[in-house]
């Protein structure tokens, strides 16, 4: 079933928040999304269906986005959105990592397994469809 949703990316990403991980459809439009390869990784990890290869290309683009050079917008928000980078009052940009290490605390992950849905209490489970509603 496809979502009559004109915007393909979100229809992608709205499906991977509502869809059974083995829902063969849902398969088929991440792997025919036409758009950057980080989309369909990242809807396939929301989804709960990730490969290692989705996922050491998630990682490694929230590591270096810079890497991404056709999409500024999305270059900008893999730096200060999913790495963290934080902008000082002097211009100058640090990555969280640098702004933790100086605290002597550990870097955080890039990316996290979720949960399977089993795992979630009721009241996660609640919460998490009340919020795919809105």
């Amino acid at each position: 079933m496809l979502s009559d949703d004109p915007d393909p990316l979100l229809s992608l990403l709205r499906r991977a928040c509502t869809t059974d991980s083995d829902d063969d459809g849902f398969l088929e439009q991440a792997e025919t999304f036409e758009g950057h390869t980080l989309w369909p990784a990242l809807a396939r990890h929301l989804a709960r269906c990730s490969t290692i290869t989705d996922q050491a290309l998630l990682t490694d683009l929230a590591r270096n986005p810079d890497q991404v050079t056709d999409d500024e917008q999305l270059c900008w928000g893999l730096k200060y959105w999913v790495r963290g980078d934080v902008m000082l009052n002097n211009g100058s940009v640090r990555t969280l990592d640098d702004v933790r290490a100086c605290e002597g605390l550990d870097a955080l992950p890039f990316l996290e397994a979720l949960p399977q849905d089993e795992d979630l209490s009721d009241a996660e489970r609640l919460s998490q469809n009340q919020t795919r509603l809105h």
